[in-house]
C-alpha cells in the first residue's frame, strides 16, 4: 500500500490540512482528537460514519445535534423516516456496525436510496474491526459492503494495515498525518509480580495529590475484586457495557454506567471506552492501564494501539500515565509463519469437507453439522470466502501474547 505523508503544525486541526478525507484511503491521523470525524461530519456530502461503540455515538450526537444516530433503540423504520424527511444540507448518519448492517442498509434498499453512489462511508477507529472481530463477529458486518461504496475511507490514530487483498485491488493509499512537533506522551511502565500492590501504592500517591484517577482494565470481574480489595466503594465508578452494568448491579455494585457520566475519584473503564470516546475535562487526571495476565487474560492489550487510544481519550491531556503489568514465560504464542501454515491447513480441510457432494436432505444436514462444528468456520465470511480480518485478528492475538 502506497503511503503519503502530510505535515500538521501545533495548534492545527485536520481541517486546516485537508478539506475532506480522500476516498480509498486509510487515514492514519497519528494523534487522537485532531478532528477527523468532525471533518467528515462537516463535509459537503452525504455521510455514513461507523463507530465501534455506542458511547462514541452518544458523544458525537451531543456535539452535533443534526446527526442521525443509529444504535439500540433506533429502528429500521426510524432510518426510513429520516431518509424521507426534508433536510437542510446533507444527510449525516452515525451508526454502530450492527446498526449499519441491520438497519441502515436495509432502510436504504427499501427506499431505493443509491447508497453506494451517493454516500461517503467512513469506518472510524478501523483497527477495532480487526482487534474485536474474534469475540464480536458483528463488527465485521459492514466490511463486505464497504468495498461496494464508490467513496469510502478508514481512519484511526493507530490503524492496523489489513491483509485483505481488496484494499490493493481498489488502489487504497495510506495517508499519514505527521506532526511537525513532539506530541509524545510520557508513559511509565511498571512491570511487577504484584499488580495489586503497585496499584495500591499509586492510588495512595494520587490521593495525596488530590487528583482523579482513570483506570483502563478490560475485566469487570477483576475490577469488582479490586474495588473490594482496595476498599474503593463509595469513591469510584465503573464504565462498561450494558451487559456488564447488569452483572455488576446483580452483585450489589450500583455506581456503574454504560455511558459517560460525571467522574468519581477513581474510575474504571473497560474496552468499550478505549477508543473514539471524547472525555472532556477541565483538569488532567492520572491514567493507569492495568494488565494482569493471570487474573484477567483479556486485559492484555496492544501497547501500540489500545494503550495509545486509552490515554488519548482525554482531550485536555493527562497528568501522568502508567501501564501496570505482569508477564509470563508460559503464555502460548507462535510466529506469523507458523500461524499462516496452521490456518492454511485448516482452510484446506474446510474446503474439502464443504465440497463433499450430498445425495439427499439427511446427508446435506449432516454435512452442515460437520461444517458448523469445525473451528475454522469462524474464519469464513457469510458468502463462504476467507475472512481476512479474522486471520489478522488471530495474528494480533499471537503478537500481543508475545509482548507479555
Amino acid at each position: 500500500m502506497i503511503r503519503k505523508d502530510l505535515n500538521i503544525n501545533k495548534g492545527e486541526w485536520l481541517s486546516d490540512v485537508i478539506k475532506e478525507i480522500p476516498t480509498n484511503t486509510i487515514l492514519n491521523k497519528t494523534m487522537t482528537g485532531c478532528g477527523a470525524t468532525t471533518l467528515e461530519i462537516n463535509a459537503a456530502r452525504h455521510s455514513i460514519i461507523i463507530e465501534p461503540n455506542v458511547p462514541v455515538i452518544v458523544g458525537k450526537k451531543a456535539q452535533h445535534s443534526f446527526l442521525f444516530a443509529v444504535y439500540e433503540g433506533t429502528s429500521k423504520e426510524d432510518v426510513k423516516a429520516y431518509l424521507a424527511g426534508e433536510h437542510d444540507g446533507y444527510r449525516k448518519i452515525i451508526t454502530t456496525p450492527e446498526g449499519f448492517d441491520k438497519k441502515v442498509l436495509p432502510a436504504m434498499y427499501e427506499t431505493n436510496t443509491p447508497i453506494f453512489e451517493d454516500y461517503f462511508l467512513l469506518f472510524d477507529e478501523c483497527e477495532k474491526a480487526i482487534q474485536d472481530v474474534g469475540y464480536r463477529g458483528d463488527i465485521y458486518l459492514p466490511v463486505e459492503d464497504f468495498f461496494k461504496f464508490k467513496n469510502k475511507a478508514m481512519v484511526s490514530a493507530t490503524p492496523i494495515v489489513p491483509s485483505d487483498p481488496r484494499f490493493a485491488k481498489q488502489s487504497f493509499e495510506m495517508l499519514r498525518i505527521v506532526p511537525t512537533y513532539d506530541y509524545r506522551q510520557p508513559l511509565t511502565v511498571c512491570i511487577t509480580n504484584n499488580t495489586v500492590r503497585v496499584l495500591r501504592i499509586l492510588l495512595a500517591r494520587f490521593d495525596k495529590e488530590n487528583k482523579k484517577t482513570c483506570i483502563f482494565l478490560n475485566s469487570t470481574d477483576t475490577t469488582l475484586s479490586l474495588i473490594q480489595t482496595l476498599k474503593l466503594q463509595g469513591r469510584c465508578k465503573v464504565f462498561c457495557s450494558e451487559k456488564s452494568v447488569k452483572k455488576l448491579k446483580r452483585q450489589n455494585f450500583s455506581e456503574v454506567s454504560d455511558n459517560l457520566t460525571e467522574l468519581a475519584e477513581v474510575n474504571f473503564f473497560t474496552s468499550r471506552f478505549y477508543s473514539a470516546v471524547d472525555i472532556k475535562l477541565d483538569y488532567q487526571p492520572n491514567v493507569i492501564v492495568l494488565t494482569d495476565v493471570f487474573r484477567a487474560p483479556y486485559s492484555m492489550i496492544d501497547p501500540q494501539t489500545e494503550v495509545v487510544q486509552a490515554i488519548g481519550r482525554f482531550r485536555n491531556g493527562v497528568a501522568q500515565a502508567y501501564h501496570i503489568t505482569n508477564t509470563s514465560d508460559s503464555l502460548p504464542c507462535i510466529s506469523r509463519e507458523t500461524l499462516n501454515h496452521q490456518l492454511t491447513s485448516a482452510e484446506n480441510i474446510y474446503k474439502q469437507v464443504a465440497a463433499i457432494k450430498t445425495e439427499n436432505d439427511i446427508e446435506r444436514e449432516t454435512l452442515l453439522q460437520a461444517i458448523g462444528g469445525m473451528d475454522y468456520k469462524r474464519f469464513i465470511t457469510r458468502d463462504g470466502k476467507r475472512n481476512h480480518f479474522m486471520w489478522d485478528n488471530a495474528w494480533e492475538d499471537e503478537k500481543i501474547s508475545g509482548y507479555y
